[in-house]
């Protein structure tokens, strides 16, 4: 997932909090994958992030879920 941790945004000095962030983002494209995403996907990945205890800059979470879009669409 090296394409996602360019995209995250702070000190991600913690491993737990990157296997976090990686175990939603894979999360959320096997739900795009697999059509059940019908949100907007910032705001699906924002609350999936909060859910895990994660807080990522609302432009970091915009990146990601741009760079999650581009990733599934290829």
């Amino acid at each position: 997932m090296s394409i996602h941790n360019a995209h995250l945004d702070g000190g991600l000095d913690d491993d737990d909090r990157t296997a976090a962030i990686e175990r939603v983002v894979a999360e959320v494209e096997d739900d795009i994958r697999h059509g059940r995403v019908t949100d907007d996907m910032s705001l699906l990945l924002s609350q999936r992030l909060e859910s895990a205890g994660i807080s990522l800059a609302p432009a970091a979470i915009d990146e990601l879920a741009d760079a999650i879009e581009t990733d599934v669409s290829l």
